[in-house]
């Protein structure tokens, strides 16, 4: 569960890192275009049963706000990230917090050394011979 969580964070550190995470608290950003579905091609793995959803956040206070302005439940909150549990679907989940100009929701992808993605990604398929 715990290597679940880092994969999972480190997945919302590099999303924030492209996406420049320099923006207002009203702003939100998504890792892929700005849409809430990712296009096919876009590196993921299962969803995380039970912490569907996370973000980065100050305080657990923060987190408890934003489970509050979403109505999920807040699962964990340990090195600035938010884990949240939600019964709807959570790309709705996501949407509805964009068009309402609320702090940004991330799915929480749960990717395995063993998974397809990520030795498509991470072993060498996708690079370049010199």
């Amino acid at each position: 569960m715990r290597t679940a969580k880092t994969i999972g964070a480190l997945i919302l550190a590099a999303a924030a890192v492209l996406t420049g995470c320099g923006g207002t608290r009203g702003e939100t950003a998504t890792p892929h275009g700005g849409a809430s579905t990712p296009p096919s091609n876009f590196l993921r793995g299962q969803i995380a049963e039970g912490e569907e959803l996370i973000c980065t956040v100050e305080s657990r206070e923060e987190a408890e706000e934003i489970a509050s302005l979403y109505g999920i439940e807040l699962v964990e909150c340990s090195e600035h990230v938010a884990a949240f549990h939600t019964e709807e679907d959570p790309y709705e989940v996501i949407r509805r917090g964009e068009e309402k100009g609320w702090p940004s929701l991330e799915i929480n992808h749960v990717i395995t050394l063993d998974d397809p993605v990520f030795s498509q990604n991470w072993n060498g398929a996708n690079t370049a011979e010199p």
